[in-house]
């Protein structure tokens, strides 16, 4: 079992009640701190910072990530470069609440050989089957891979 630690601290404003702002840190690990917002969409958001829905789908498209760097790693894929877009969408749900009702992933992965094409595919389909943040969340995710020789 393991723990990850989140601390969170608004940041108030004399000059604007009800701030919607915080730091989000990590001490004991020594992390960067990073500033939430609400975002621009809901009353009295904050335009151009990170928001909890933008680290909501960040957080899928990060573990997606290290999890197909380890799984590239064991199977010997000749991986050249590789790069994520996240898009997620807030909808009402089936229960009629607002929630991140689908998550669509877009990799663009680029390989040594042609060989190493279908092996790439074969890569991104166990990452979707095996990322833990992917499978802790209730959205329907979907993979949209471009994958191609270098």
């Amino acid at each position: 079992m393991s723990e990850y630690k989140v601390e969170l601290e608004w940041l108030a404003d004399s000059a604007i009640p009800f701030k919607r702002m915080a730091k989000l840190s990590n001490k004991d690990e020594k992390l960067p701190d990073v500033i939430c917002v609400t975002p621009p969409e809901f009353k009295k958001g904050i335009p151009n910072h990170w928001s909890p829905e933008h680290l909501f789908v960040s957080s899928c498209v990060a573990c997606f990530f290290t999890t197909f760097l380890a799984i590239s790693d064991s199977s010997g894929l000749s991986l050249k470069s590789f790069k994520l877009k996240g898009i997620g969408t807030l909808a009402k749900n089936a229960q009629g609440k607002e929630a991140m009702t689908r998550l669509d992933l877009y990799p663009e992965i680029v390989v040594g050989t042609e060989a190493d094409i279908d092996k790439a595919k074969k890569v991104a389909e166990k990452t979707e089957a095996n990322c833990l943040i992917a499978n802790s969340m209730k959205s329907e995710i979907t993979l949209h891979p471009s994958i191609k020789k270098a």
